[in-house]
Protein backbone atom coordinates (compact mmCIF):
# COMPACT_ATOMS: atom_id res chain seq x y z
CA UNK A 1 0.00 0.00 0.00
CA UNK A 2 1.35 3.39 -1.08
CA UNK A 3 2.77 5.83 2.28
CA UNK A 4 -0.05 8.36 2.62
CA UNK A 5 -3.64 6.32 0.95
CA UNK A 6 -6.11 5.86 3.38
CA UNK A 7 -7.38 2.25 4.01
CA UNK A 8 -9.74 0.38 6.00
CA UNK A 9 -7.69 0.62 9.03
CA UNK A 10 -7.44 4.73 8.79
CA UNK A 11 -11.31 5.15 7.80
CA UNK A 12 -12.50 2.80 11.14
CA UNK A 13 -10.26 5.04 13.22
CA UNK A 14 -11.59 8.34 12.02
CA UNK A 15 -14.82 8.56 14.26
CA UNK A 16 -12.32 7.63 17.24
CA UNK A 17 -9.76 10.89 16.38
CA UNK A 18 -13.06 13.17 16.20
CA UNK A 19 -14.70 11.74 19.47
CA UNK A 20 -11.16 12.22 21.05
CA UNK A 21 -10.87 15.74 19.82
CA UNK A 22 -14.67 16.64 20.84
CA UNK A 23 -13.62 15.36 24.48
CA UNK A 24 -10.53 17.53 24.54
CA UNK A 25 -13.26 20.71 23.26
CA UNK A 26 -15.57 20.03 25.40
CA UNK A 27 -13.19 19.45 28.49
CA UNK A 28 -11.52 22.89 27.78
CA UNK A 29 -14.89 24.76 27.18
CA UNK A 30 -16.21 23.44 30.53
CA UNK A 31 -13.51 23.85 32.92
CA UNK A 32 -12.83 27.44 31.24
CA UNK A 33 -16.61 28.57 31.96
CA UNK A 34 -16.35 26.99 35.25
CA UNK A 35 -12.85 28.83 35.99
CA UNK A 36 -14.65 31.89 34.79
CA UNK A 37 -18.11 31.85 36.91
CA UNK A 38 -15.91 30.57 40.09
CA UNK A 39 -13.26 33.94 39.72
CA UNK A 40 -16.34 36.08 38.93
CA UNK A 41 -18.75 34.47 42.60
CA UNK A 42 -15.55 33.58 45.23
CA UNK A 43 -14.42 37.75 44.18
CA UNK A 44 -18.28 38.83 45.17
CA UNK A 45 -18.37 36.72 48.38
CA UNK A 46 -15.36 37.17 49.30
CA UNK A 47 -15.30 40.86 49.32
CA UNK A 48 -19.27 41.09 50.78
CA UNK A 49 -17.93 39.19 53.83
CA UNK A 50 -14.99 40.35 54.22
CA UNK A 51 -15.91 43.95 54.43
CA UNK A 52 -19.03 44.51 55.69
CA UNK A 53 -19.04 40.96 58.10
CA UNK A 54 -15.74 41.39 59.49
CA UNK A 55 -13.53 45.04 58.14
CA UNK A 56 -16.31 47.35 59.16
CA UNK A 57 -16.66 46.54 62.82
CA UNK A 58 -13.05 46.72 63.13
CA UNK A 59 -12.52 50.31 61.70
CA UNK A 60 -15.00 51.33 64.16
CA UNK A 61 -12.52 50.12 66.81
CA UNK A 62 -10.07 52.93 65.47
CA UNK A 63 -7.65 51.32 63.35
CA UNK A 64 -5.72 52.96 60.88
CA UNK A 65 -6.29 53.06 57.22
CA UNK A 66 -2.65 51.47 56.78
CA UNK A 67 -3.85 48.69 59.35
CA UNK A 68 -6.73 48.31 57.52
CA UNK A 69 -5.24 47.76 54.30
CA UNK A 70 -3.31 44.90 56.08
CA UNK A 71 -6.40 43.45 58.13
CA UNK A 72 -7.79 43.45 54.37
CA UNK A 73 -4.96 41.11 53.04
CA UNK A 74 -4.66 38.90 56.27
CA UNK A 75 -8.53 38.37 56.00
CA UNK A 76 -9.07 37.58 52.48
CA UNK A 77 -7.63 34.19 52.62
CA UNK A 78 -9.51 33.30 56.00
CA UNK A 79 -13.09 34.22 54.48
CA UNK A 80 -11.70 32.08 51.03
CA UNK A 81 -12.58 29.30 53.28
CA UNK A 82 -16.01 29.88 53.56
CA UNK A 83 -17.05 31.22 49.76
CA UNK A 84 -14.35 28.62 47.91
CA UNK A 85 -17.04 25.67 48.19
CA UNK A 86 -20.55 28.18 47.86
CA UNK A 87 -19.11 30.17 44.80
CA UNK A 88 -17.75 26.43 43.00
CA UNK A 89 -21.11 24.78 43.51
CA UNK A 90 -22.43 27.63 42.05
CA UNK A 91 -20.53 28.10 39.01
CA UNK A 92 -20.90 24.24 38.77
CA UNK A 93 -25.11 24.33 38.86
CA UNK A 94 -25.47 27.30 36.65
CA UNK A 95 -22.71 26.48 34.09
CA UNK A 96 -23.93 23.20 33.54
CA UNK A 97 -27.13 24.24 33.86
CA UNK A 98 -27.06 26.96 30.60
CA UNK A 99 -25.13 23.83 28.86
CA UNK A 100 -28.20 21.71 29.68
CA UNK A 101 -30.53 24.96 28.45
CA UNK A 102 -28.49 25.06 25.10
CA UNK A 103 -29.07 21.41 24.32
CA UNK A 104 -25.45 21.10 24.00
CA UNK A 105 -26.25 18.18 26.64
CA UNK A 106 -28.05 16.07 23.88
CA UNK A 107 -25.62 16.81 21.01
CA UNK A 108 -23.42 15.47 23.53
CA UNK A 109 -25.23 11.87 23.98
CA UNK A 110 -25.98 11.87 20.34
CA UNK A 111 -21.92 11.98 19.67
CA UNK A 112 -21.59 8.87 21.82
CA UNK A 113 -20.72 10.75 25.01
CA UNK A 114 -21.59 9.56 28.70
CA UNK A 115 -23.15 12.31 31.05
CA UNK A 116 -20.95 11.29 33.67
CA UNK A 117 -18.06 11.67 31.10
CA UNK A 118 -19.29 15.43 30.76
CA UNK A 119 -19.32 15.59 34.46
CA UNK A 120 -15.64 14.92 34.40
CA UNK A 121 -15.17 18.57 34.61
CA UNK A 122 -16.94 19.60 37.66
CA UNK A 123 -15.22 16.73 39.49
CA UNK A 124 -11.99 17.84 38.52
CA UNK A 125 -13.24 21.33 40.13
CA UNK A 126 -14.63 19.74 43.16
CA UNK A 127 -11.29 18.06 43.58
CA UNK A 128 -9.19 21.19 43.35
CA UNK A 129 -11.91 23.04 45.59
CA UNK A 130 -11.07 20.57 48.34
CA UNK A 131 -7.55 20.29 48.03
CA UNK A 132 -7.49 24.32 48.25
CA UNK A 133 -10.07 23.98 51.25
CA UNK A 134 -7.91 21.73 52.70
CA UNK A 135 -4.81 24.05 52.40
CA UNK A 136 -6.77 26.95 53.50
CA UNK A 137 -8.44 25.69 56.72
CA UNK A 138 -5.44 23.48 58.39
CA UNK A 139 -2.09 25.59 57.36
CA UNK A 140 -3.37 29.28 55.83
CA UNK A 141 -5.64 30.25 57.69
CA UNK A 142 -4.57 29.66 61.15
CA UNK A 143 -1.33 31.38 60.06
CA UNK A 144 -3.58 34.83 58.87
CA UNK A 145 -5.39 34.66 62.03
CA UNK A 146 -1.88 34.86 63.88
CA UNK A 147 -1.01 38.30 61.49
CA UNK A 148 -4.52 39.51 61.86
CA UNK A 149 -4.03 39.53 66.04
CA UNK A 150 -1.10 40.73 65.64
CA UNK A 151 -2.69 43.73 63.55
CA UNK A 152 -5.31 44.19 65.66
CA UNK A 153 -2.97 44.62 69.31
CA UNK A 154 -0.93 46.51 67.42
CA UNK A 155 -3.47 49.49 67.69
CA UNK A 156 -4.70 48.76 70.96
CA UNK A 157 -3.71 52.35 72.07
CA UNK A 158 -6.16 53.78 69.00
CA UNK A 159 -9.08 51.34 70.14
CA UNK A 160 -8.99 52.28 73.03
CA UNK A 161 -8.64 55.73 72.33
CA UNK A 162 -11.47 55.28 70.58
CA UNK A 163 -13.62 54.08 72.86
CA UNK A 164 -13.43 56.67 75.37
CA UNK A 165 -14.08 59.11 72.36
CA UNK A 166 -17.26 57.06 71.38
CA UNK A 167 -18.68 55.96 74.66
CA UNK A 168 -17.03 58.03 77.20
CA UNK A 169 -15.24 55.58 79.42
CA UNK A 170 -14.04 51.64 79.35
CA UNK A 171 -14.39 48.69 81.41
CA UNK A 172 -12.76 45.41 81.93
CA UNK A 173 -13.90 42.34 83.60
CA UNK A 174 -16.90 42.86 82.81
CA UNK A 175 -17.33 46.28 84.72
CA UNK A 176 -14.89 45.01 87.51
CA UNK A 177 -13.03 48.19 86.83
CA UNK A 178 -14.62 51.19 85.59
CA UNK A 179 -13.00 54.35 84.22
CA UNK A 180 -14.59 57.66 82.84
CA UNK A 181 -12.65 60.79 80.98
CA UNK A 182 -13.83 63.91 79.86
CA UNK A 183 -11.55 64.16 77.30
CA UNK A 184 -8.65 62.01 75.83
CA UNK A 185 -5.71 62.94 74.37
CA UNK A 186 -2.65 60.70 72.67
CA UNK A 187 0.66 61.29 73.89
CA UNK A 188 2.93 58.84 72.04
CA UNK A 189 2.50 55.54 73.68
CA UNK A 190 0.17 56.47 76.26
CA UNK A 191 -2.99 58.31 76.43
CA UNK A 192 -3.64 61.55 79.02
CA UNK A 193 -7.40 61.66 80.52
CA UNK A 194 -8.81 64.76 82.15
CA UNK A 195 -11.83 64.35 84.26
CA UNK A 196 -11.62 61.04 85.56
CA UNK A 197 -13.66 58.88 87.66
CA UNK A 198 -12.65 55.35 88.21
CA UNK A 199 -14.36 52.34 90.28
CA UNK A 200 -12.34 49.55 91.23
CA UNK A 201 -14.97 46.75 92.05
CA UNK A 202 -12.98 43.84 92.29
CA UNK A 203 -14.10 43.23 96.09
CA UNK A 204 -17.77 43.45 95.98
CA UNK A 205 -17.88 44.76 100.03
CA UNK A 206 -14.78 46.93 99.76
CA UNK A 207 -15.74 49.20 96.19
CA UNK A 208 -13.33 52.12 95.93
CA UNK A 209 -14.36 55.39 94.18
CA UNK A 210 -11.70 57.43 92.70
CA UNK A 211 -11.94 60.84 91.32
CA UNK A 212 -8.80 62.95 89.63
CA UNK A 213 -8.45 65.73 87.26
CA UNK A 214 -5.89 63.66 85.01
CA UNK A 215 -4.48 60.12 84.33
CA UNK A 216 -2.07 58.34 82.55
CA UNK A 217 -3.09 55.46 80.52
CA UNK A 218 0.07 53.05 79.81
CA UNK A 219 0.08 49.84 77.64
CA UNK A 220 2.86 46.95 78.25
CA UNK A 221 3.14 43.77 76.64
CA UNK A 222 3.51 40.12 78.48
CA UNK A 223 3.78 36.81 77.22
CA UNK A 224 1.89 37.88 73.92
CA UNK A 225 -1.12 39.69 76.03
CA UNK A 226 -1.86 43.41 76.25
CA UNK A 227 -2.14 44.91 79.56
CA UNK A 228 -3.26 48.67 80.04
CA UNK A 229 -2.55 50.06 83.41
CA UNK A 230 -4.74 53.51 83.91
CA UNK A 231 -2.39 56.03 86.85
CA UNK A 232 -4.23 58.53 88.38
CA UNK A 233 -2.40 61.61 89.58
CA UNK A 234 -3.56 63.29 92.92
CA UNK A 235 -6.67 61.58 93.29
CA UNK A 236 -9.25 61.46 95.83
CA UNK A 237 -10.45 58.17 97.07
CA UNK A 238 -13.75 56.80 98.89
CA UNK A 239 -14.58 53.26 99.69
CA UNK A 240 -17.83 51.62 100.47
CA UNK A 241 -16.28 49.79 103.66
CA UNK A 242 -15.13 53.62 105.22
CA UNK A 243 -16.22 56.52 105.37
CA UNK A 244 -12.38 57.83 105.09
CA UNK A 245 -12.00 60.42 101.90
CA UNK A 246 -8.27 59.94 101.31
CA UNK A 247 -6.41 61.92 98.87
CA UNK A 248 -3.19 60.79 97.65
CA UNK A 249 0.05 61.84 95.01
CA UNK A 250 -0.87 58.85 92.87
CA UNK A 251 -2.65 55.67 92.65
CA UNK A 252 -2.04 52.81 89.85
CA UNK A 253 -5.38 50.53 89.24
CA UNK A 254 -4.08 46.92 89.07
CA UNK A 255 -3.07 46.22 84.92
CA UNK A 256 -5.79 44.75 83.65
CA UNK A 257 -6.05 42.38 80.41
CA UNK A 258 -7.50 43.85 77.50
CA UNK A 259 -9.81 41.91 75.34
CA UNK A 260 -8.37 39.99 72.68
CA UNK A 261 -9.41 40.59 69.28
CA UNK A 262 -8.70 36.67 68.23
CA UNK A 263 -9.49 34.84 71.53
CA UNK A 264 -7.15 31.47 70.98
CA UNK A 265 -9.33 28.50 69.98
CA UNK A 266 -8.52 25.12 68.13
CA UNK A 267 -10.42 25.96 65.61
CA UNK A 268 -7.76 28.43 64.46
CA UNK A 269 -4.70 25.81 64.81
CA UNK A 270 -2.77 24.44 62.12
CA UNK A 271 -2.96 21.02 61.74
CA UNK A 272 0.48 20.00 63.61
CA UNK A 273 -0.26 22.12 66.11
CA UNK A 274 -3.48 20.49 66.62
CA UNK A 275 -1.79 16.74 66.49
CA UNK A 276 0.85 18.56 69.28
CA UNK A 277 -1.77 19.79 71.46
CA UNK A 278 -3.86 16.31 71.51
CA UNK A 279 -0.73 15.33 73.18
CA UNK A 280 -0.05 18.16 75.15
CA UNK A 281 -2.82 20.02 76.80
CA UNK A 282 -0.15 22.26 78.09
CA UNK A 283 0.59 23.52 74.45
CA UNK A 284 -2.60 25.56 74.69
CA UNK A 285 -2.14 28.60 76.04
CA UNK A 286 -5.70 29.13 78.39
CA UNK A 287 -4.57 25.18 79.74
CA UNK A 288 -1.05 27.19 80.38
CA UNK A 289 -2.48 29.41 81.76
CA UNK A 290 -4.94 28.15 84.35
CA UNK A 291 -1.48 25.48 84.75
CA UNK A 292 0.53 28.57 85.78
CA UNK A 293 -2.20 30.02 88.12
CA UNK A 294 -2.61 27.04 90.02
CA UNK A 295 1.04 26.94 90.31
CA UNK A 296 1.03 30.34 91.59
CA UNK A 297 -1.26 29.70 94.21
CA UNK A 298 0.70 26.81 95.66
CA UNK A 299 3.42 28.82 96.34
CA UNK A 300 1.19 31.39 97.82
CA UNK A 301 -0.23 28.73 100.07
CA UNK A 302 3.21 27.67 101.26
CA UNK A 303 4.12 31.68 101.90
CA UNK A 304 0.66 31.97 103.55
CA UNK A 305 1.49 28.50 106.03
CA UNK A 306 4.68 29.66 106.45
CA UNK A 307 3.58 33.42 107.64
CA UNK A 308 0.65 31.56 110.09
CA UNK A 309 3.36 29.30 111.67
CA UNK A 310 6.14 31.94 112.61
CA UNK A 311 2.80 34.60 114.39
CA UNK A 312 1.61 31.29 116.11
CA UNK A 313 4.48 30.83 117.45
CA UNK A 314 4.61 34.29 118.59
CA UNK A 315 7.77 35.18 116.62
CA UNK A 316 7.36 38.57 114.37
CA UNK A 317 7.28 37.76 110.63
CA UNK A 318 10.04 40.07 108.62
CA UNK A 319 9.64 38.71 105.02
CA UNK A 320 7.72 41.56 103.63
CA UNK A 321 9.73 44.26 102.34
CA UNK A 322 8.99 47.40 100.34
CA UNK A 323 11.64 49.95 99.03
CA UNK A 324 14.22 49.32 102.39
CA UNK A 325 11.64 48.85 104.56
CA UNK A 326 10.41 45.80 106.03
CA UNK A 327 6.84 45.47 107.85
CA UNK A 328 7.31 43.15 110.95
CA UNK A 329 3.98 41.17 111.97
CA UNK A 330 2.66 39.91 115.62
CA UNK A 331 -0.40 38.59 116.41
CA UNK A 332 -2.22 36.64 118.95
CA UNK A 333 -3.04 34.23 116.24
CA UNK A 334 -3.15 33.56 112.70
CA UNK A 335 -5.19 31.43 110.42
CA UNK A 336 -5.13 30.79 106.43
CA UNK A 337 -8.46 31.07 104.36
CA UNK A 338 -9.20 28.62 101.66
CA UNK A 339 -7.85 31.65 99.23
CA UNK A 340 -4.44 32.05 100.73
CA UNK A 341 -5.21 34.78 103.05
CA UNK A 342 -3.92 34.93 106.37
CA UNK A 343 -6.29 36.13 108.62
CA UNK A 344 -4.73 37.44 111.66
CA UNK A 345 -6.97 38.32 115.18
CA UNK A 346 -5.93 39.88 118.45
CA UNK A 347 -6.67 38.86 121.91
CA UNK A 348 -9.11 39.94 124.13
CA UNK A 349 -9.99 39.57 128.17
CA UNK A 350 -13.24 40.86 129.69
CA UNK A 351 -14.11 42.84 126.55
CA UNK A 352 -10.55 44.44 126.51
CA UNK A 353 -7.82 43.58 124.09
CA UNK A 354 -4.80 41.88 125.77
CA UNK A 355 -2.54 41.29 122.93
CA UNK A 356 -3.38 43.47 119.17
CA UNK A 357 -2.56 43.01 115.82
CA UNK A 358 0.67 44.95 115.14
CA UNK A 359 2.54 45.75 112.13
CA UNK A 360 5.89 48.08 112.83
CA UNK A 361 7.31 49.56 109.78
CA UNK A 362 11.26 49.07 109.83
CA UNK A 363 14.21 50.58 108.23
CA UNK A 364 17.52 49.65 109.03
CA UNK A 365 16.53 48.19 111.99
CA UNK A 366 15.07 50.44 113.79
CA UNK A 367 11.18 50.90 113.87
CA UNK A 368 9.84 53.94 112.22
CA UNK A 369 6.09 53.21 112.40
CA UNK A 370 4.15 51.05 114.46
CA UNK A 371 -0.01 49.93 113.33
CA UNK A 372 -2.20 48.11 115.87
CA UNK A 373 -5.52 46.92 115.41
CA UNK A 374 -7.92 44.19 116.74
CA UNK A 375 -8.38 41.86 113.43
CA UNK A 376 -6.32 42.36 109.84
CA UNK A 377 -5.32 40.13 106.97
CA UNK A 378 -2.02 39.66 104.53
CA UNK A 379 -3.47 38.91 101.00
CA UNK A 380 -0.82 37.70 98.54
CA UNK A 381 -1.75 38.22 94.66
CA UNK A 382 0.12 37.60 91.29
CA UNK A 383 -1.27 40.85 89.68
CA UNK A 384 -2.11 40.47 85.82
CA UNK A 385 1.20 41.72 83.74
CA UNK A 386 3.88 41.53 86.95
CA UNK A 387 6.17 38.74 86.87
CA UNK A 388 6.08 38.38 91.00
CA UNK A 389 3.85 38.54 93.45
CA UNK A 390 2.74 41.10 96.26
CA UNK A 391 1.34 41.05 99.46
CA UNK A 392 -0.92 43.72 100.99
CA UNK A 393 -1.81 44.08 104.63
CA UNK A 394 -5.14 45.24 106.27
CA UNK A 395 -6.16 46.47 109.56
CA UNK A 396 -9.00 47.04 110.55
CA UNK A 397 -11.38 47.52 113.64
CA UNK A 398 -10.09 50.28 116.21
CA UNK A 399 -6.59 51.01 114.63
CA UNK A 400 -4.06 53.30 115.74
CA UNK A 401 -1.33 54.74 113.95
CA UNK A 402 1.85 55.66 115.53
CA UNK A 403 5.10 57.56 114.23
CA UNK A 404 5.84 57.87 110.45
CA UNK A 405 5.43 61.11 108.44
CA UNK A 406 2.56 62.87 110.42
CA UNK A 407 4.04 61.99 114.32
CA UNK A 408 2.02 61.52 117.21
CA UNK A 409 -1.15 58.73 117.76
CA UNK A 410 -3.70 58.84 114.74
CA UNK A 411 -6.77 56.82 114.89
CA UNK A 412 -8.71 55.05 112.24
CA UNK A 413 -11.37 52.88 110.94
CA UNK A 414 -8.83 50.93 108.65
CA UNK A 415 -5.29 50.73 107.27
CA UNK A 416 -3.83 49.26 104.38
CA UNK A 417 -0.29 48.97 103.34
CA UNK A 418 1.18 49.18 100.06
CA UNK A 419 2.02 45.94 97.58
CA UNK A 420 4.95 44.23 99.15
CA UNK A 421 7.74 42.64 97.87
CA UNK A 422 7.67 38.61 98.87
CA UNK A 423 10.74 36.73 99.93
CA UNK A 424 12.55 35.29 96.87
CA UNK A 425 12.34 32.23 97.57
CA UNK A 426 8.33 32.29 96.68
CA UNK A 427 9.56 33.14 93.19
CA UNK A 428 11.60 30.18 93.87
CA UNK A 429 9.18 27.86 94.47
CA UNK A 430 6.64 28.84 91.77
CA UNK A 431 9.13 28.02 89.39
CA UNK A 432 10.65 24.96 90.93
CA UNK A 433 6.92 23.13 90.17
CA UNK A 434 6.86 21.74 86.57
CA UNK A 435 3.20 22.07 85.41
CA UNK A 436 2.63 18.27 84.00
CA UNK A 437 3.06 17.60 87.93
CA UNK A 438 0.06 19.60 88.83
CA UNK A 439 -2.29 17.51 86.81
CA UNK A 440 -0.58 14.17 88.31
CA UNK A 441 -0.12 15.08 92.22
CA UNK A 442 -1.27 18.35 92.38
CA UNK A 443 -3.21 17.55 95.17
CA UNK A 444 -0.54 16.06 97.02
CA UNK A 445 0.96 19.36 97.22
CA UNK A 446 -1.78 21.10 98.99
CA UNK A 447 -4.53 20.66 101.27
CA UNK A 448 -6.35 23.60 100.49
CA UNK A 449 -9.88 22.81 99.02
CA UNK A 450 -10.49 26.08 97.23
CA UNK A 451 -7.18 24.48 94.96
CA UNK A 452 -7.61 20.99 94.69
CA UNK A 453 -11.09 21.94 93.30
CA UNK A 454 -8.91 24.26 91.08
CA UNK A 455 -6.83 20.87 89.77
CA UNK A 456 -10.02 18.82 89.81
CA UNK A 457 -11.64 21.29 87.19
CA UNK A 458 -8.76 21.09 85.06
CA UNK A 459 -8.26 17.56 85.43
CA UNK A 460 -11.83 16.20 84.86
CA UNK A 461 -13.29 19.36 82.60
CA UNK A 462 -11.13 22.03 80.99
CA UNK A 463 -8.70 19.46 79.72
CA UNK A 464 -11.25 16.65 78.50
CA UNK A 465 -13.20 20.22 77.17
CA UNK A 466 -9.92 20.98 74.76
CA UNK A 467 -8.95 17.54 73.46
CA UNK A 468 -12.59 16.53 72.86
CA UNK A 469 -12.81 19.87 70.87
CA UNK A 470 -9.21 19.42 69.04
CA UNK A 471 -11.08 16.04 68.23
CA UNK A 472 -14.06 17.21 66.62
CA UNK A 473 -11.90 19.94 64.67
CA UNK A 474 -9.67 17.10 63.05
CA UNK A 475 -12.49 15.33 62.18
CA UNK A 476 -14.66 18.09 61.03
CA UNK A 477 -11.93 19.74 58.85
CA UNK A 478 -11.76 16.18 56.47
CA UNK A 479 -15.19 16.12 56.69
CA UNK A 480 -15.18 19.59 55.09
CA UNK A 481 -12.73 18.96 52.86
CA UNK A 482 -14.65 15.87 51.69
CA UNK A 483 -17.98 17.35 51.72
CA UNK A 484 -16.48 20.03 49.35
CA UNK A 485 -16.28 17.57 46.22
CA UNK A 486 -19.49 16.53 46.89
CA UNK A 487 -21.32 19.72 46.96
CA UNK A 488 -19.65 20.69 43.34
CA UNK A 489 -20.04 17.49 42.04
CA UNK A 490 -23.90 17.54 43.29
CA UNK A 491 -24.65 20.94 41.59
CA UNK A 492 -23.34 20.16 38.37
CA UNK A 493 -25.72 17.33 38.38
CA UNK A 494 -28.57 18.92 39.46
CA UNK A 495 -27.56 21.68 36.73
CA UNK A 496 -28.06 19.74 34.07
CA UNK A 497 -31.47 17.25 35.42
CA UNK A 498 -33.11 21.32 35.64
CA UNK A 499 -32.57 23.25 33.01
CA UNK A 500 -34.10 26.32 31.61
CA UNK A 501 -35.54 28.93 33.62
CA UNK A 502 -35.02 26.63 36.50
CA UNK A 503 -31.39 26.86 37.39
CA UNK A 504 -31.31 28.83 40.35
CA UNK A 505 -33.90 26.48 41.86
CA UNK A 506 -31.33 24.11 40.65
CA UNK A 507 -28.55 25.78 43.00
CA UNK A 508 -31.15 26.39 45.45
CA UNK A 509 -31.87 22.84 45.82
CA UNK A 510 -28.06 21.56 45.49
CA UNK A 511 -27.41 24.45 48.19
CA UNK A 512 -30.42 22.29 50.58
CA UNK A 513 -27.79 19.11 50.86
CA UNK A 514 -25.06 21.73 51.24
CA UNK A 515 -26.39 23.41 53.82
CA UNK A 516 -27.75 20.38 56.04
CA UNK A 517 -23.94 18.71 55.89
CA UNK A 518 -22.65 22.02 57.41
CA UNK A 519 -25.07 22.17 60.45
CA UNK A 520 -24.47 18.61 60.59
CA UNK A 521 -20.77 19.40 61.28
CA UNK A 522 -21.20 21.99 63.10
CA UNK A 523 -23.85 20.33 65.50
CA UNK A 524 -21.27 17.25 65.84
CA UNK A 525 -18.63 19.25 66.94
CA UNK A 526 -20.75 20.80 69.67
CA UNK A 527 -21.38 17.51 70.71
CA UNK A 528 -17.93 15.90 70.71
CA UNK A 529 -16.84 19.03 73.17
CA UNK A 530 -19.52 18.37 75.78
CA UNK A 531 -17.67 15.66 78.20
CA UNK A 532 -21.00 14.15 79.67
CA UNK A 533 -21.30 12.71 76.03
CA UNK A 534 -19.46 10.40 74.24
CA UNK A 535 -17.20 11.69 71.13
CA UNK A 536 -19.04 9.01 68.85
CA UNK A 537 -22.10 10.80 69.33
CA UNK A 538 -20.67 13.63 67.83
CA UNK A 539 -18.53 11.97 65.44
CA UNK A 540 -21.34 10.20 64.36
CA UNK A 541 -22.70 13.59 63.54
CA UNK A 542 -19.96 14.61 61.48
CA UNK A 543 -19.59 11.96 59.14
CA UNK A 544 -23.18 11.14 59.25
CA UNK A 545 -23.78 14.45 56.99
CA UNK A 546 -20.49 13.32 54.55
CA UNK A 547 -22.45 9.62 54.23
CA UNK A 548 -25.42 11.09 53.14
CA UNK A 549 -24.96 13.40 50.39
CA UNK A 550 -22.45 10.67 49.35
CA UNK A 551 -25.50 8.66 48.99
CA UNK A 552 -27.74 11.38 47.24
CA UNK A 553 -24.55 11.75 45.02
CA UNK A 554 -24.03 8.17 43.88
CA UNK A 555 -28.46 8.43 43.21
CA UNK A 556 -28.28 11.19 41.17
CA UNK A 557 -25.36 10.04 39.16
CA UNK A 558 -26.98 6.46 38.62
CA UNK A 559 -29.77 8.22 37.21
CA UNK A 560 -28.27 10.88 34.65
CA UNK A 561 -25.85 7.89 33.85
CA UNK A 562 -29.13 5.70 32.20
CA UNK A 563 -30.02 8.43 29.93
Amino acid sequence: MPCGASGPLDAAAHPWRRTIELIKTLGVFLTRELAKVTGLALVAFTLVMTIFAIIEPLRKEGLAAGQLAALLAYTVPITLSLTLPVAALFASTIVYGRFAQDNELTACRASGLSTVRVLKPAMALGAVVTVLSLLLSNYITPKMMQLTEQSAKANVLGIVRQRFRTQGYVDYDRGQQVVHADSVEQDHDTLDLRGVVAVDGRKKDDIRILTASNAVVQFDQSDGRTFVTVSLIRPTVMRTSSRDIIEQASMPLPPRLLSDRVREDASWYEWDRLLGTLKDPAANSEIASLLTKIQRRLANDVLSREIASEVNAARSYEGLTLEGETYAIRAAGAEVTDKETVALRSQARDGQVTRSVEVAVKRDGLVRQIIRAESGSIEINWALGQDAPKATLSLKDGVTVSGGAAGGLQRRTDWESPPLAVPKDVLDRAAGIPLADICLRGNEMTSSKSIRRDIDELNLNEIPRLTNRIKGELHGRIAYGISCFLMVAMGAALGLMFRGGQIISAFALAAIPATIVIIMMLMGKQLVRRIDLPTVYGLSAIWGGIVALMIADLCVYLHLSRK
